[in-house]
């Protein structure tokens, strides 16, 4: 069963479950003749025209699916609102506009979703729907030898079984220039610490959502019968799995294979393709239940307490934002209280949304800084 075959059946499972929950982010309602009506905030008149558009959209894709005549999974309801195109809503009418004391416009508006361009565009998302982006770094030992990390045999396996099924991966070349960069990664990342945060500040600059370090250790048994020339070679092959966005561990697998060659190269290629294969079974149904849930971002609120926190509506508004599907609290960090937010969106797309939404909250919030993983804002009481 390839993992294109999991993902399909993860959103059919879950489609309608997805989007009969109420986002809580907008207020809106049918009327006649497919007029849908919303009341948005934006920090401007065209930025709340823009927001009122996007949640008639939204609107349009919910009649779909419970209608029947579509099916989307979140990742694809979120991608087509937030590249919404001309054509997508008629017969828009701003009814009515309030200029916020603290700035920006409360609006009224009614609109038309254009149902058949949406049911078009949530196809066309279903058949562009990609895997995750991976970085792998392999250690490798190869009869006592170690091999320079981004050429090794065990990373040029492990890519070639994943590519099967969609995977993508990062540009060798570019791979390579930046390895030759960082000297700290000559040879893999995978048990040192150091170099695992290293490999991470490398996976965020290339872009990427997953990293995959791992360690591959080629041993040579010696004949399996004297006189015959088969040499018995054993691969060790460890992989763990790092969501780039959070820093969380997505998946952890170890295996280990024998084969027999006259050649030592070609018994240890067939040593850690036989591993391989029985370890990315695994690696692929694990990514398939957490990554499809949305990428994680950590965030962490500086100049509250964690007690003001907890009882604040930070939480629930960021729960209401487009896009989230999940929000868990972690305690109080040494950047103050943080949480995780699972999100069909890049790091910095959630935090101008968070930014959008913090009109609604007791308290303002300011980007303070960015850490590797983490973001931090600046909390401050209205």
């Amino acid at each position: 069963m390839t993992f294109k075959f999991y993902k399909f059946y993860y959103f059919l499972a879950f489609a309608l479950f997805l989007f009969s929950c109420a986002s809580g982010q907008k207020q809106s309602g049918s009327g006649e003749n497919g007029f849908v009506e919303v009341s948005v905030f934006g920090t401007s008149l065209d930025d709340a025209d823009t927001e009122a558009k996007l949640q008639i959209v939204e609107n349009g894709i919910g009649t779909l699916v419970e209608g029947g005549s579509a099916v989307a999974d979140g990742e694809t309801k979120y991608k087509v609102v937030s590249s919404f195109t001309q054509g997508y809503v008629s017969e828009y009418k701003r009814l009515s506009e309030e200029k916020q004391a603290r700035g920006g416009y409360i609006i009224k508006a009614k609109g038309k979703p254009n149902l058949k361009m949406i049911g078009d565009a949530l196809e066309q998302r279903k058949r562009e729907i990609g895997n995750p982006k991976m970085l792998i770094l392999m250690s490798e030992s190869m009869f006592g030898k170690k091999s320079k990390a981004g050429s090794t045999k065990s990373e040029y396996i492990f890519q070639s079984d994943l590519k099967k099924d969609g995977f993508q991966f990062d540009d060798k070349e570019t791979v390579m220039k930046i390895l030759a960069r960082e000297k700290g990664l000559e040879v893999g990342a995978y048990g040192n610490p150091k170099a695992e945060e290293l490999a991470q500040k490398v996976a965020v600059e290339l872009n990427t959502d997953i990293l995959v370090i791992g360690d591959a250790v080629l041993k040579n048994g010696g004949e399996i019968r004297k006189g015959t020339g088969l040499l018995s070679i054993q691969a060790d092959i460890k992989y763990k799995l790092v969501d780039v966005n959070s820093g969380s561990i997505l998946a952890t697998a170890t295996d280990t294979a024998i084969a027999s060659d006259v050649e030592e190269e070609l018994g240890a290629t067939e040593a850690i393709r036989q591993a391989t294969e029985k370890l990315t079974p695994k690696i692929k149904q694990q990514i398939s239940k957490d990554w499809q849930a949305g990428s994680t971002t950590r965030i962490s609120f500086s100049g509250i307490k964690l007690g003001d926190f907890l009882s604040s509506d930070m939480t629930d508004t960021i729960k209401k934002i487009r896009g989230v599907n999940g929000v868990d609290e972690r305690g109080n960090t040494g950047a103050g209280p943080t949480i995780e937010v699972k999100c069909y969106c890049g790091r910095f797309e959630l935090v101008k949304r968070i930014s959008r939404r913090s009109y609604q909250m007791d308290y303002s919030l300011e980007l303070k800084e960015e850490k590797g993983n983490l973001i931090v804002f600046s909390v401050k009481k209205k």
